[in-house]
């Protein structure tokens, strides 16, 4: 084969895999990789709670780096509307289970595209929940990565990596980083010469309080309709969630909830959402729009009471009665009304307590299953004795 074209070959055959976030250690953990000789390719998941796919080309451009964007939404969803089996953190974040859902997708990919291990921008004892030395080791085990995985940033403080990693990476070289301080990377990243370097935000919408209020309308009415979205309804449900004002009935498990525009943008992207079964309420003049979502089957109280809400969000009508059009046919004239005591987000407080209240049983159903099972076992032994 002539070497020109065995290159292009070697170039089209990634050498590792990288979950991408786009922050400042999975950036580091590719670079790395390259600094060796490897050719890594980035994977940067996306969901209604993280991602940000449309930065894939300028993060391309200004690092170097081979991105491809995977629709993370169908597998994280469907691990979060079934409780998360390692719980959540402060807010609903799952942060042990997010990472072996998405190292487990990485696994399937690695296997397409021959690549040989998969690597991540971890480091031991960063993060609370999912980056202390135990969590770390869940992960690996239950993803079924511990055989094809490194930790660029801290592999000195992990398990002796695997045979087909010390094969490609010569581990001396990668640094030993532990802790929550941040002085470590940026050195690394100067010594790299990263000059864009991204501020230390969080990245999931799901450790915010405000955002959780919201997502978790979205999942007690899935679990007070018997689960009755699909995931692909669920991703639209999420990705509606993150717009505008949102309210949701109190009274009826949040079975009615409708989303309101703050200005120009969030009415375009509102309307970019809407399904068929969706209602659109406008006001007659330039404003707010709202989007009741399934709305063409709500009751006509229901309705009325949305568009009153729509009519608080806007003082052009100068306190008095205005109408409001829904979609091309029926117009109500209603009076601004917030219905504070009907609807609007669950008390973050109130979802605490349910969450603390569910992790409670989830301990006392694992004590009840260990209990069941050694009484089991002590009547086989006292059986087989006789």
């Amino acid at each position: 084969m002539p070497p020109v074209r065995l290159k292009k070959a070697m170039s089209n055959t990634p050498d590792c895999l990288v979950l991408f976030s786009g922050g400042l250690d999975s950036i580091l953990a590719a670079r790395l990789l390259q600094e060796q000789g490897l050719h890594p390719l980035c994977l940067h998941f996306f969901s209604p709670f993280f991602g940000s796919p449309g930065k894939i080309r300028h993060w391309e451009a200004v690092h170097g780096l081979k991105i491809r964007a995977i629709d993370a939404s169908r597998d994280f969803i469907t691990m979060l509307v079934n409780s998360p089996p390692h719980g959540t953190g402060k807010t609903l974040n799952p942060c042990i289970d997010c990472k072996i859902v998405l190292l487990r997708a990485a696994r399937e990919i690695m296997a397409a595209t021959g690549a040989k291990f998969i690597a991540t921008g971890e480091v031991s004892g960063q993060r609370p929940m999912s980056q202390r030395p135990d969590a770390m080791n869940i992960i690996a085990r239950e993803s079924g990565c511990q055989n094809e995985l490194l930790r660029p940033l801290c592999a000195r403080h992990c398990p002796p990596a695997p045979g087909c990693v010390s094969a490609l990476v010569n581990l001396e070289k990668l640094p030993s980083i532990s802790g929550r301080g941040r002085n470590a990377q940026l050195q690394l990243a100067k010594e790299l010469e990263i000059e864009e370097i991204p501020t230390p935000a969080g990245g999931c919408r799901l450790t915010e309080i405000e955002n959780s209020r919201r997502y978790w309308v979205i999942l007690k009415r899935h679990q007070n309709n018997a689960g009755s979205r699909t995931v692909a309804e669920l991703a639209k449900d999420f990705s509606l969630a993150n717009l505008g004002r949102m309210f949701a009935d109190h009274r009826d498990g949040f079975r009615h909830w409708v989303c309101i525009g703050r200005n120009r943008q969030d009415n375009q992207k509102i309307m970019a959402a809407k399904m068929d079964s969706d209602a659109i309420l406008r006001l007659p003049f330039p404003g707010p729009l709202a989007l009741c979502r399934e709305g063409k089957s709500w009751p006509q109280e229901k309705l009325r009471e949305a568009a009153e809400i729509l009519a608080s969000c806007t003082t052009r009508h100068g306190g008095s009665a205005v109408d409001i059009r829904e979609g091309e046919g029926m117009t109500m004239r209603v009076c601004a009304d917030r219905h504070a005591q009907t609807w609007g987000l669950p008390e973050w407080r109130d979802i605490r307590e349910e969450l603390r209240a569910l992790r409670r049983q989830k301990q006392q159903d694992k004590k009840n299953t260990a209990a069941f099972l050694h009484n089991a076992d002590v009547s086989a032994s006292m059986t087989d004795e006789k």
